[in-house]
């Protein structure tokens, strides 16, 4: 039994090792940014641990506080994934990927606007689908990240 012991400590270390430079190694590389939009055609990420972080939707203390209001729900929406992010030890900057779904897909170059305010370090790969409604009817978009830890 005490020889078992000593045989799995190598591999502990080693692993503990493998771990450490993982995290050294993360790199990511925004391939195709398009200014415009605010996106990355790719985005190419060495070593991290990913994140899929659910759909987040705007929901304030008085939940019809942002009706209609597109600009108010997207800016609530991407605080409330940033306090998500923060949770998990992460922020805005580790979002690699969004899947965001809009009721309306003229809201895209407002939520463009947001983007470039918010991602200074290299925009995310971003597809926008358009819906019909989401789980909340009074919802103009839910957001879906993607984010990689160091």
């Amino acid at each position: 039994m005490r020889a078992m012991h000593f045989s799995i400590l190598p591999l502990l270390f080693a692993s503990s090792l493998v771990a450490q430079e993982m995290k050294q190694d993360l790199k990511k590389d925004y391939i195709d940014p398009v200014e415009a939009t605010a996106s990355s055609t790719i985005v190419k990420v060495k070593g991290g641990s990913l994140l899929f972080l659910a759909g987040h939707t705007a929901s304030l203390p008085d939940r019809n506080a942002d009706l209609g209001n597109f600009d108010a729900q997207a800016k609530n929406t991407m605080n409330k994934i940033k306090a998500t992010l923060d949770k998990a030890g992460g922020s805005l900057d580790d979002i690699v990927s969004l899947s965001v779904y809009v009721t309306d897909l003229r809201y895209v170059p407002q939520f463009t606007k947001l983007a470039k305010e918010l991602f200074k370090n290299g925009y995310p790969a971003t597809t926008f689908v358009e819906v019909v409604h989401l789980a909340r009817p009074e919802s103009l978009l839910e957001i879906q990240p993607i984010a990689v830890l160091k």
